[in-house]
């Protein structure tokens, strides 16, 4: 992840010992990770912004543009956020834990922010109001955040309660996965 932790400062310890430390803790904790597979549409605007950068112009191109930046996003969603969430979930069930993992891939049709961090926010707190006008929903059916974001919470909460996720894939929304440990 982009923020690692400080291994060797109080509560971790040193990356050292931290095999070690991680098979003590695992099987005391079961862990639910996820991500989405659109990270980073958030940042990329940003990144673009002022009209005289390389890659606002590249972007701008019709047909190549479009095609670069839904590239550019995926590959960077993957490597950012992806991969280190399954080669954390693999690490936990190695070490004795039970792991579980979610990729979501809800979002407002048509968005460019579909999918993207914190998309998980307006299905966790759901008060129309307090959405309105948010980008990173513009044009959702409130109906469907609603929906969307009782099922969510229902996978969160069973979760929260059991320790464990009953594998799904809803397409265009959730895919849940369990996470065996390899020997």
């Amino acid at each position: 992840m982009p923020f690692g932790t400080r291994y060797g400062v109080a509560p971790l310890p040193a990356e050292d010992d931290l095999d070690a430390a991680w098979a003590d803790a695992a099987p005391q904790v079961d862990l639910l990770i996820g991500s989405t597979p659109r990270e980073v549409a958030l940042f990329l605007p940003g990144l673009a912004a002022t009209p005289a950068a390389p890659l606002a112009r590249v972007l701008a191109l019709p047909v190549v543009g479009p095609l670069l930046s839904r590239g550019a996003v995926a590959v960077a969603s993957w490597k950012v956020y992806g991969g280190a969430v399954r080669s954390f979930a693999r690490r936990h069930a190695a070490a004795g834990g039970r792991a579980s993992t979610y990729r979501l891939d809800w979002g407002a049709p048509g968005s460019p922010y579909r999918a993207a961090h914190c998309v998980d926010l307006p299905l966790l707190f759901t008060d129309e109001a307090a959405w309105r006008g948010a980008p990173l929903i513009a044009g959702a059916d409130w109906s469907d955040v609603e929906r969307r974001g009782r099922q969510l919470r229902q996978v969160w909460a069973d979760f929260a309660r059991t320790g464990e996720v009953t594998p799904r894939d809803v397409p265009g929304f959730l895919r849940t996965h369990r996470v065996s440990a390899r020997r």
